[in-house]
């Protein structure tokens, strides 16, 4: 049935045999966008094909981090069917889990990605093909930050009970380091034995200079106090070409009017701020480390809103 749908199918082992699992599991949609969704791990259209996975392995400094989490999961039962890992702008890497294992507990997701980087920690990316958003929970990143470097197997254990259904969370934790402290740590995962050479994985040359620049910077994530609504913010200015020609918000101080934590996630808020009839939704995170560069620039001035 699957050949007939694809007759090239049958020259990709790696489609056809995850095709299969997938089915086998439950998969709720049709054999067309399950081709088409595992077209898109098979051939993801960027970066190069790793052949030397010891010299993957010396280039990129948290690639045997990912690995020691990639065995990890692997003791769960969870199987990798893809990798990436980048040394570009951060570190970066992504496991991508086996349809098979997401489609049990989520019949109607079409991929679902392991990710660390070395700004942000993990999280997964579950998407799923229900149209409904009102689960929150469709085309969402889920971030776990128990600190930037958790054990192998604590990380596993987190992404094994995501993919049984369980999407809750432990309150985040912060982190600290410096370069040779990150680095250490990432040494210590270091390991031998090189990765299945059968699972696809993909780079980008790491350019010179990159690991220094990303090293310089640090490694810090100081989780701002929890808002509460009629507290005073900082907005930024804002104009629309498209949704109202001709209106600007003039960036400043406004209020608060609705705080909610993000669905499944533990002290992960997101702000409602209103000025005017302008309403807008805020990560918090995001807002929280702006009021600083927002005071300096706004003062004591209101946000204000014309032209709508």
């Amino acid at each position: 049935m699957l050949v007939l749908a694809e007759p090239d199918l049958g020259a990709s082992a790696f489609r056809l045999d995850a095709a299969q699992r997938a089915l086998d599991a439950g998969w709720a949609g049709t054999i067309a966008e399950l081709l088409t969704v595992l077209r898109g791990i098979d051939e993801p259209g960027r970066g190069e094909v790793v052949t030397d996975h010891a010299e993957a392995l010396r280039e990129q400094p948290h690639y045997g981090y990912l690995l020691a989490v990639e065995r990890a999961l692997a003791e769960h039962g969870v199987r990798v069917i893809a990798r990436t890992v980048e040394t570009a702008h951060s570190l970066q890497g992504q496991l991508t889990v086996d349809l098979a294992a997401s489609v049990p507990a989520f019949p109607d997701s079409r991929r679902f990605d392991v990710v660390w980087d070395g700004t942000g920690g993990w999280s997964f990316r579950l998407d799923r093909r229900t149209v409904s958003y009102s689960d929150g929970r469709r085309g969402r990143s889920v971030y776990w930050q128990q600190g930037l470097l958790p054990e192998p197997a604590a990380v596993a254990g987190w992404i094994a009970r995501a993919l049984a259904g369980d999407l809750s969370l432990p309150a985040r934790q912060g982190w600290h380091l410096d370069a040779d402290e990150l680095m250490t740590a990432l040494r210590a995962h270091d390991s031998p034995t090189l990765a299945d050479p059968a699972v696809p994985t993909r780079t980008s040359p790491v350019r010179p200079g990159s690991l220094d620049q990303i090293l310089q910077r640090g490694f810090d994530r100081t989780l701002p106090p929890p808002p509460r609504a009629g507290d005073d913010v900082y907005v930024p200015s804002r104009f629309w070409r498209d949704l109202a020609p001709g209106a600007e918000l003039h960036g400043g101080l406004t209020q608060i009017v609705e705080v909610r934590e993000r669905p499944g996630e533990l002290d992960w808020y997101e702000v409602t701020i209103t000025v005017g009839e302008w309403e807008e939704n805020f990560d918090w995170d995001w807002l929280a480390g702006k009021q600083a560069e927002f005071r300096q620039q706004y003062g004591d001035a209101r946000a204000t809103l014309e032209g709508w």
